[in-house]
């Protein structure tokens, strides 16, 4: 999981931990990508579209570098048609606006 704002990561981190899920999280984009380089089991990289130096999807292309076949899921408070170039191709990435509910996370999850 990963968000430069430390509320949103908390919050969010506590509740997938409630419904089962390992969370590790990262506050950055740089950090999310040490993370990724030396636990190369994840599955999921859900993760903020907008954040300082390295944007959501820009993490998603580089994590699939390192772990094809990732399943990323973008989230944001800002509509997708709002975020151009920092959404990433159509149907490249999974998307969720914020706030979200964790029946669509859940519907995410399975693609």
């Amino acid at each position: 999981m990963v968000d430069d704002q430390p509320e949103a990561l908390s919050s969010t981190g506590d509740l997938f931990r409630e419904m089962g899920f390992d969370v590790l999280e990262a506050s950055s984009g740089d950090d999310a990508m040490r993370l990724l380089a030396v636990v190369p089991d994840i599955e999921v990289l859900f993760t903020d579209v907008f954040m300082p130096r390295m944007d959501g999807a820009q993490l998603g292309r580089e994590a699939r570098k390192l772990i094809p076949g990732i399943n990323v899921i973008l989230v944001s408070g800002y509509p997708a048609s709002a975020m151009d170039q920092h959404a990433g191709e159509p149907d490249e990435f999974n998307f969720l606006m914020k706030p979200f509910l964790m029946s669509e996370v859940a519907i995410v999850l399975r693609r």
